[in-house]
């Protein structure tokens, strides 16, 4: 039971980088807005199914609908658009590590607004994490000739290969990439006392999805109606089946899987297993691109997962 508890937890990292390998095509494709609708919609209708048939709708502790409002508004809506900008912008690689900064970021504003105890092996860690990613971003993924390169062309070819190339000013992938993290470590202190209160993983999860959904539907025909929510290319069967399929890679099969791993292991084994996305990315994109991401990539992430399992375990 343990051993399939730390397969899971790998398996949840691994299905997450994937998933975000996938994602970027038809990220860069839609746009933000209806990228992550879409997701929304599709995976939320598969959640509420299964939900249904397992029949724990009445583990919701339904009197937090003020924490799990703040949830479906900030963590997953902002942080979903954040998470996607981002991916658009600076690729695969950057949005997973800039994301994983959500460990830190949850850290500290647990310190400030729940009064928890921020030790110093935790505050080592959120150092350490912040560290691992600013190393790798700067001076990791790409040669300093590609880059220039990159950056004089600024093809607008799209494809699964160009996973380095940065849309846009650089600033704006930061930023995008801490609003997100930041948006997820709000979701995350939000949530915490639903989820204390006793109610189901997987039924919170469809909460959290079914009312961004809903959120999304509501407003969509406003933005339409002011062209802010068009496309940028034509939907297409094959462009639908891209958009979805990440979308129940990372809500459906990766959530499933770390939940079976924290109730079958230690919650910081798995948090740490749980965040080594950034590291299992990087030779899929070697795979993708035939080129090896360089040392400091490496490096950064195995620094970023470190200083995230000493603040799981602090």
């Amino acid at each position: 039971m343990p051993f399939l508890a730390l397969i899971a937890a790998l398996g949840a990292a691994l299905v997450w980088a994937a998933a975000a390998l996938i994602a970027h095509f038809p990220a860069r494709e839609l746009g933000a807005f209806s990228f992550t609708r879409i997701q929304l919609i599709a995976s939320s209708l598969l959640l509420g199914t299964i939900v249904c048939f397992a029949g724990s709708w009445g583990t919701v502790a339904w009197n937090y609908w003020p924490e799990l409002t703040v949830n479906i508004l900030i963590s997953v809506i902002l942080g979903n658009l954040f998470m996607v900008a981002c991916l658009r912008r600076g690729g695969p690689r950057r949005m997973q590590l800039l994301f994983a900064l959500n460990a830190p970021i949850a850290g500290i504003l647990g310190y400030i607004f729940l009064d928890e105890t921020l030790s110093f092996q935790m505050f080592s860690g959120c150092l350490l994490a912040l560290f691992g990613v600013v190393l790798a971003i700067l001076y990791g993924g790409q040669s300093k000739e590609s880059s220039i390169e990159q950056g004089q062309e600024r093809s607008n070819k799209i494809g699964f290969e160009n996973f380095e190339t940065v849309q846009g000013p650089f600033a704006w992938v930061i930023i995008f990439g801490l609003l997100s993290a930041s948006c997820q470590a709000i979701g995350l202190i939000a949530i915490k006392p639903v989820m204390l209160a006793g109610t189901d993983p997987m039924a919170a999860s469809f909460i959290r999805t079914g009312g961004a959904a809903i959120v999304f539907l509501i407003i969509s025909p406003l933005l339409m109606f002011k062209g802010k929510d068009t496309p940028q290319v034509k939907m297409s069967s094959k462009l639908l089946v891209w958009t979805i399929l990440p979308g129940f890679m990372g809500y459906v099969c990766a959530v499933s899987m770390l939940l079976y791993a924290l109730n079958n292991y230690e919650t910081g084994v798995v948090a740490v297993l749980g965040s080594t996305a950034p590291v299992m990315l990087l030779p899929m994109i070697w795979w993708k691109t035939k080129k090896c991401p360089l040392l400091p990539a490496w490096g950064g992430a195995v620094l970023t997962i470190i200083g995230s399992g000493l603040i799981a375990n602090g």
